[in-house]
C-alpha cells in the first residue's frame, strides 16, 4: 500500500491536478461514479492545491495509519461506522468489524459509495444526529 501511495504523490506532484484527479477516480473504490458524477468531483477537487493534497495523501496514506482493530475490540465506546450501499470494500471492512466490536454500529447509507459527505450530505449528517441522540448526545 506504501509504494501505491508513493505512487500517487509522485503522480500528484507531476502531472497537471486534473489529468490526475480523472485517474484517482477511477480506482475501483469509485466505481459506482458515473461519468457526469465523476466530472463533477474533477472540476469540484481541481480547484485544490496539487502540491497540498500530495502532503495531505503522504499524511493520511494508510499505509501510515495504525492497526486499531485491537483497540476497537476492548473498547465500551459507543461506535458508529458509516459507509455507503456502493461502496464494498469499506461496506464489508465495516460489517466484519462490527461483528469484532461490541460497541460498534454499522450504517449503510443508501445511493452513496465511498464519499457519502458528497453524495449523501443530509442523509449523513441525520443519520449522525439520530446516532448522537441514541447515545443521549443530543
Amino acid at each position: 500500500r506504501a509504494r501505491q501511495d508513493a505512487r500517487w504523490v509522485r503522480s500528484l506532484r507531476r502531472d497537471p491536478l486534473p489529468a490526475w484527479l480523472a485517474a484517482w477516480y477511477q480506482q475501483p473504490v469509485f466505481a459506482e461514479l458515473d461519468a457526469q458524477a465523476r466530472s463533477e468531483l474533477i472540476a469540484l477537487r481541481s480547484r485544490n492545491s496539487g502540491p497540498q493534497l500530495a502532503r495531505m495523501l503522504t499524511a493520511t496514506s494508510l499505509a501510515r495509519q495504525p492497526d486499531l482493530r485491537p483497540w476497537l475490540r476492548q473498547t465500551q465506546l459507543p461506535l458508529l461506522y458509516l459507509s455507503g450501499e456502493r461502496d464494498p470494500k469499506f461496506a464489508q471492512l465495516a460489517c466484519q468489524l462490527s461483528q469484532e466490536c461490541a460497541t460498534l454500529s454499522h450504517l449503510s447509507l443508501p445511493q452513496a459509495g465511498h464519499n457519502i459527505h458528497h453524495a449523501q450530505p443530509q442523509a449523513l449528517a441525520a443519520a449522525l444526529q439520530a446516532w448522537l441522540a441514541e447515545q443521549g448526545w443530543s
